[in-house]
């Protein structure tokens, strides 16, 4: 895949809560807000920090800002995978500093409506996946599991990762087609345009006009007038 700068066509005002950027991670979709983006970066070199866990893979110098750099994969225990010409490291803001989150492919950026957005299926629900797990995306029958930023950037333990694993390979295994369509909120529906009753208007009875005084008759009428003044 290409070089990806698809947030470049959008302007800072643009970008709105329910655009999502969707990435790849061993071939499963995922979204997170677009709008916490920073941009979209081909892999540098990175600088070991010292004691970090073991998801970390270091620091990068990013035009004069350092930015900690977190493997996806290594974080939440999914198979290791060597980078390649489609690897990309997403930076995202973070209390005002940048970090880099490594992923398999950066797909595009989509506007999923929040009433789009379906809950956790109940056997995928735990306390922890629901921790990094906002909801299912279904858009064009194309499913991606939207994640909250903010939760994938804290620190994990070994259950929070096992049960998000657990939550991934479940929702993986669903029938798409299962899934409940979602129903557009009243917000996000136009009403049809209102259907007019039609007029009725009452039919005034036509008007007989009187027949025009012929000028025969008109002599007959002066005659008879004529004759009562001379009696």
């Amino acid at each position: 895949m290409a070089d990806i700068d698809m947030l470049d066509e959008y302007g800072d005002e643009e970008i709105e809560t329910d655009q999502y950027l969707i990435f790849n991670i061993d071939t499963q979709n995922y979204g997170i807000q677009a709008i916490r983006i920073l941009e979209i970066a081909q892999p540098l070199k990175t600088t070991e920090v010292p004691e970090a866990p073991a998801y970390v893979d270091g620091i990068i110098n990013l035009r004069g800002k350092l930015a900690t750099v977190i493997n996806f994969r290594k974080k939440f225990g999914f198979p290791e995978k060597p980078k390649d010409e489609d690897t990309r490291v997403v930076i995202v803001e973070q209390h005002g500093f940048p970090i880099g989150i490594i992923v398999d492919y950066v797909d595009e950026v989509i506007k999923i409506p929040d009433s789009f957005i379906n809950k956790m299926p109940p056997g995928a629900s735990t306390t922890h996946s629901q921790r990094y797990i906002k909801g299912l995306g279904l858009m064009d029958n194309k499913l991606s599991i939207i994640l909250d930023v903010d939760a994938i950037l804290e620190s994990v333990d070994t259950k929070g990762a096992e049960e998000f694993i657990g939550a991934i390979n479940h929702i993986q295994n669903m029938d798409v087609a299962a899934i409940p369509a979602a129903i557009p909120a009243a917000k996000d529906q136009v009403p049809p345009p209102a259907q007019k009753e039609p007029v009725e208007y009452p039919v005034e009875p036509a008007i007989k006009k009187p027949k025009p005084v012929t000028g025969r008759t008109a002599a007959q009428a002066k005659k008879r007038t004529a004759r009562k003044m001379e009696v």
